[in-house]
């Protein structure tokens, strides 16, 4: 008796195929018509954003911008709160030794007991923030600084000094600008030099006698640099460069955010406000204020200064001026905060660089529709990076680093825009040249004795009859005769050479 078979009702017999409903099939599987396009790989999805070719700089260029003769007298703001580790690239950067590093922070560092540069920390109450209210106090901050720069531009000074916000009436006062800020300008819209300009009048009013009392010697006299600061120059900018340590401990997106706002803030203070070709002449100065900075350039290199000396420079003045060092774009660098690797996404390393580009390189239309001055050159590295050295060719003896190649000028007129580096790896030194040595030609040495040369030719077989004497270029190729001579002293010196060898030829 065959057993009967049963089916389960979930189950479709096995003769028959099991051919599911359109309505179980997924949607993707029922609408064949749909065309899901290939987009190309990201190209920053990979580490090939962090790997590029990297920058090959000239040798020689490399040593004529280390050995100019004409020392720079450069302004460099530096903002963040950085270490002491991260400066010691400013601190011990012997380009530097006749510059100015400003730092602006709530916690500034340790300064060593020797640095290169002349330093002023301008010591903030709390940090600087850029949301709502906190970028009209991130351009006062800009203003405090530029003023500092003015005065140091005019006096000089060496040795570290600190300034603090909280002394309103001093010379960091960070008071809002003025309701009668442009009443004596003739544009609506204030500028960094026009309002630096009305800010300091506001700020140098006479203190009262309680509030001179409290304060120590080195604040007074920074009020009495404040009374005395000098107007600003049109045609100087405030600040060479600004380094920008971006903060730790935010998302990327604020991140990318405090990249922008702080470039586009501080593109006034990077430019002059009118070209150099184009400012208006010098007016003389009163008799009243008639000195040696009358007559000579107050951008001048100071000599050694004696020991001890910490105050001001501008009793030591010389004539070579600093305005003839070549002139060099001013440079905007951004220092991304130590994190783990790869925790910054190169998507926002590529959001931030594309604008620092646009920013850098924009059209020559939008050049010409705004104020003709040609923006400030970007840069975006690693705080890390910034202190690397780089490998130069042992026959130059340079010992820079990354931060002195950017803020050299070095990689201003690369051929391919870029604005992020990984370090010293993307930037190699072309080694010079080796000399190529001429092969050794027959002829006269001219350290060798003329008489020499004659015993030479005669033991090499030279036919005993005279031979003309050389001709005038051959002669003036041989011998180094001062210019003063003439030519007559040449035909005297031929002749002479023509009877010593006669005279040879005869006692033979």
């Amino acid at each position: 008796m065959a057993a009967a078979i049963s089916y389960s009702p979930r189950r479709p017999p096995p003769s028959t195929s099991y051919k599911p409903s359109t309505s179980t099939l997924p949607q993707s599987k029922r609408n064949h018509d749909f065309i899901r396009p290939r987009l190309p790989t990201d190209p920053f999805s990979n580490n090939a954003f962090r790997q590029r070719d990297p920058l090959v700089l000239n040798a020689e260029r490399l040593f004529h911008t280390a050995s100019t003769s004409h020392p720079r007298r450069d302004v460099i703001l530096v903002l963040g709160v950085p270490s002491t580790k991260d400066l010691a690239p400013l601190f011990n950067s012997e380009r530097l030794v006749f510059s100015l590093l400003i730092i602006a922070s709530h916690q500034p560092p340790l300064v060593p007991p020797k640095v290169q540069p002349a330093v002023r920390i301008l010591h903030l109450t709390a940090p600087l923030g850029l949301e709502q209210a906190g970028a009209i106090r991130f351009v006062n901050t800009l203003e405090w600084a530029e003023r500092v720069a003015r005065v140091w531009r005019k006096e000089g000074g060496i040795g570290v000094r600190e300034l603090t916000e909280s002394d309103q009436d001093g010379f960091g006062a960070l008071t809002p600008p003025p309701k009668f800020l442009g009443q004596h300008s003739k544009s609506n819209t204030p500028s960094p030099v026009s309002s630096t300009s009305h800010l300091d009048s506001a700020a140098s009013s006479v203190p009262t006698a309680s509030s001179l009392g409290k304060r120590s010697f080195f604040k007074k006299l920074s009020l009495r640099s404040e009374r005395a600061l000098p107007s600003p120059d049109s045609s100087q900018r405030p600040f060479d460069a600004l380094v920008n340590f971006l903060p730790h401990n935010i998302s990327d997106k604020s991140l990318l955010k405090q990249a922008i706002l702080v470039t586009t803030i501080s593109r006034p203070f990077l430019v002059a406000a009118t070209p150099p070709s184009h400012s208006p002449p010098t007016r003389p100065s009163a008799p009243k204020r008639g000195s040696v900075f009358s007559r000579i350039s107050i951008y001048s290199m100071p000599p050694t200064p004696p020991l001890g000396s910490r105050d001001s420079l501008s009793s030591l003045v010389t004539g070579t001026p600093f305005s003839q060092s070549p002139q060099i774009k001013p440079r905007l660098v951004h220092l991304l905060p130590p994190r783990p690797r790869n925790s910054v996404t190169n998507r926002v390393l590529h959001s931030i660089e594309s604008f620092l580009l646009s920013f850098s390189f924009p059209p020559a239309l939008e050049i010409k529709t705004t104020d003709g001055l040609e923006p400030a050159r970007t840069c975006l590295l690693e705080s890390a990076a910034f202190a690397e050295p780089v490998g130069t060719p042992p026959s130059l003896n340079i010992n820079w680093t990354v931060a002195d190649i950017l803020l050299s000028g070095c990689l201003d007129d690369e051929p391919t825009p870029r604005a992020w580096l990984s370090g010293a790896a993307d930037i190699i030194v072309a080694s010079p040249p080796p000399t190529q040595h001429s092969p050794p030609i027959a002829r006269l040495d001219p350290h060798t004795p003329a008489s020499l040369d004659v015993t030479t030719r005669s033991n090499l077989g030279i036919s005993a009859l005279p031979t003309p004497p050389d001709s005038e270029e051959d002669m003036s190729s041989r011998h180094t005769l001062p210019a003063a001579k003439g030519s007559s002293h040449k035909h005297a010196l031929g002749w002479k050479f023509w009877r010593r060898r006669m005279a040879s030829d005869t006692s033979r």
